[in-house]
C-alpha cells in the first residue's frame, strides 16, 4: 500500500526543494503543500520546532530539514546500497550545507552584500567546488556514492542550480551571472553529474513543470 505523504513548506524552493526532488525521484505521490507567508505566523507555534519544512508520512510528522532528507532517502531508495555509500552521500549533503551557510547571509544581508559576494566568489567558492570535484573523482566520477543516484547528487543539483540561476537573490543587482554560469566549465565531473541528475526521467519531468524560481 502506498504511503500517505504530505510536505509542507513555503511556495519557494529554499529548504524544501531537495525533499520534493527526492520524492519525485522515488516515484512517491505526495501532497506538495505550499503555504503563503501570511499563514506562517499562526502556524509557527503549532510546529514541533517552530520551522518548516514539515513532512507527514502515514500520519507521523517529521520536522527539521536534514532529518526529513535522511528519512526520505532511506524510504525511497536514495540512501545507497551500503552504510558506506550512505555516508558518502551524506558527506556531500553536509558539504552542500556549508554552501547554504554562505548563501543565506547573502540572500538576507545584514552587512554590505557586495563584500559578502566578493568573499564568496573569490575565496569560498573555488575551493568548495574543487573539493566536490575531487570527491566525485575518487568515487569514480559519475555518482557521489560511487554506485548510483543518491540524495547527495540531488542536493548538489539543488545548490548548483541556485548558484548558476540568473535570478538567484543572493546576487541581485550584480553583473556576475555569466561568471556564475561558467564555474563548472573547469570542473567537468561536477558538470557531468549535474546534467546526469537532471536527465533522470522523474527529475526531468518535475523540472519542466515546477513553479518558476523566485530567487529563493
Amino acid at each position: 500500500m502506498a504511503p500517505s505523504v504530505k510536505l509542507t513548506y513555503f511556495d519557494l524552493q529554499g529548504r524544501g526543494e531537495l525533499t520534493r526532488l527526492m520524492l519525485k525521484a522515488g516515484k512517491v505521490n505526495f501532497e506538495d503543500c505550499r503555504i503563503p507567508f501570511s499563514e506562517w505566523p499562526p502556524m509557527k507555534p503549532t510546529t514541533p520546532f517552530g520551522g518548516l519544512p514539515l513532512l507527514s508520512w502515514d500520519g507521523e510528522v517529521i520536522a527539521q530539514q536534514m532529518a526529513i532528507v535522511r528519512f526520505v532517502a532511506k524510504k525511497v531508495g536514495l540512501a545507497g546500497k551500503t552504510e558506506l555509500e550512505f555516508a558518502y552521500a551524506d558527506m556531500i549533503v553536509e558539504h552542500v550545507n556549508d554552501f547554504m551557510a554562505k548563501l543565506v547571509p547573502m540572500r538576507f544581508p545584514k552587512t554590505d552584500r557586495d563584500e559578502l559576494v566578493a568573499s564568496f566568489m573569490d575565496e569560498f567558492l573555488p575551493g568548495w567546488l574543487d573539493a566536490a570535484e575531487d570527491f566525485l573523482k575518487k568515487r569514480g566520477g559519475i555518482w557521489f556514492n560511487g554506485s548510483g543516484l543518491s540524495f547527495g547528487d540531488l542536493a548538489m543539483m539543488v545548490f548548483l542550480t541556485f548558484l548558476t540561476h540568473p535570478e538567484e537573490k543572493s546576487f541581485a543587482g550584480m553583473d556576475n551571472a555569466d561568471r556564475r554560469a561558467a564555474v563548472l566549465d573547469s570542473r567537468p565531473l561536477l558538470k557531468g553529474n549535474l546534467q546526469r541528475v537532471m536527465e533522470v526521467d522523474e527529475i526531468a519531468l518535475y523540472l519542466r513543470s515546477r513553479p518558476t524560481f523566485k530567487g529563493l
